[in-house]
């Protein structure tokens, strides 16, 4: 009876151990996805950030052009 006592109490702590690192390995898992969704948004961002300053510059290029059309066609109304 007292080793029946001992033999089910190790299965239980085996199992308990068992379902806690299964936790923790699926905690991981998720951690680790979360961690790549997080970079994959990073670089995104990094993306749009280089296509804002690139409209920005060709913004700035286009009112540059046109500033200097208005200039000339102010020229030779003159």
């Amino acid at each position: 009876m007292n080793i029946k006592n001992i033999l089910l109490r190790g299965l239980i702590v085996s199992l308990l151990s068992s379902l806690t690192g299964c936790d923790y390995i699926e905690k991981i898992k998720i951690i680790d996805e979360l961690t790549k969704q997080q970079e994959q948004q990073n670089e995104k961002i990094a993306l749009l950030e280089k296509q804002q300053v690139n409209i920005i510059n060709s913004t700035k290029m286009l009112a540059a052009v046109i500033k200097s059309i208005k200039g000339d066609a102010a020229n030779l109304l003159i």
